[in-house]
């Protein structure tokens, strides 16, 4: 393995070149200074990926037939590379295919990357009609690939809803994208209404829904009478305003729970390293 303990430096002439553009990485082909070229594989170090997320947006897997309908569809974090493209030429008919490009095959990028894919192509990212298998257009990015291999991004929201279990507040995940243009909503089954994915909970006071709480709920509806399907709120809440409230690492671990990336993996000078601020054990990063 070859770990870079630096960023790499570009120049404003290396930023044109397209690596320095996508958001992710398969290999990396070294040529400078050798006689042969050698590849290396990029490993994505582990990061937490929060399994309730705002703004959501509705992916899609395989071919879209004459039919319109979409299989396998359910929704995606926008701010997360996990989806290709899906391009379509500006106020489409029906009968136009929708196409997927991209900078390398294989490639994986966010939903705002997705939209300029398709802008530097002279389309835009929609919803298709038509998605099918060469020698349809698919455009150039899946000739050599399954359609089942990848996702892609579509313009439709996608609503991610929590299920809590009546007997035991457990809690799956459930996503709620709006129907195809076929007229159907075919979810992917590990995140569709009848999901039993469940995970235990901590509930306030050991408090969680029943039925009657669930009925009382304008957001909230009852799933087989056996559970509760209410509409998520993400809320993110500053816990420390200053670092004279934290007493020590101890104290640090007990009040956050959602780990982060490594601030050194980030590019030079976009988090500041503030010190241990009088903790042991701890070293401050801002993003102000």
């Amino acid at each position: 393995n070859v770990v870079l303990e630096d960023n790499l430096i570009y120049d404003e002439v290396a930023k044109l070149g397209r690596e320095y553009k996508v958001d992710t990485l398969r290999t990396v082909k070294m040529k400078a200074g050798m006689s042969h070229a050698i590849h290396y594989e990029y490993i994505r170090q582990p990061c937490v990926e929060h399994s309730f997320y705002s703004n959501g947006k509705k992916v899609t897997q395989g071919e879209v037939n004459k039919d319109a309908v979409q299989d396998n569809v359910m929704c995606a974090d926008p701010t997360l590379p996990v989806a290709t493209s899906m391009c379509l030429r500006p106020g489409s008919e029906q009968s136009t295919d929708g196409a997927v490009y991209c900078n390398y095959m294989g490639e994986r990028m966010t939903y705002d990357s997705a939209i300029e894919t398709c802008a530097a192509n002279g389309l835009e990212l929609g919803e298709p009609w038509l998605f099918r298998k060469p020698p349809f257009e698919s455009g150039p990015c899946v000739a050599k690939g399954s359609f089942q291999d990848f996702r892609s991004w579509t313009n439709s929201t996608c609503q991610v809803k929590a299920k809590v279990s009546f007997d035991a507040g457990k809690v799956a995940i459930v996503h709620s994208p709006p129907p195809d243009h076929g007229g159907m909503t075919n979810v992917e089954p590990s995140v569709s209404e009848a999901t039993l994915n469940f995970f235990q909970a901590p509930w306030k006071n050991g408090k969680f829904p029943s039925r009657n709480d669930c009925l009382s709920i304008a957001s909230c509806y009852v799933h087989d009478d056996e559970s509760c399907i209410c509409a998520a709120e993400v809320a993110v809440n500053e816990v420390f305003a200053s670092s004279v409230e934290i007493s020590s690492v101890a104290h640090l671990k007990t009040a956050l729970h959602i780990g982060a990336a490594n601030p050194l993996s980030f590019d030079d000078g976009y988090f500041t390293d503030l010190g241990s601020c009088g903790i042991e054990g701890l070293t401050v990063y801002s993003t102000a």
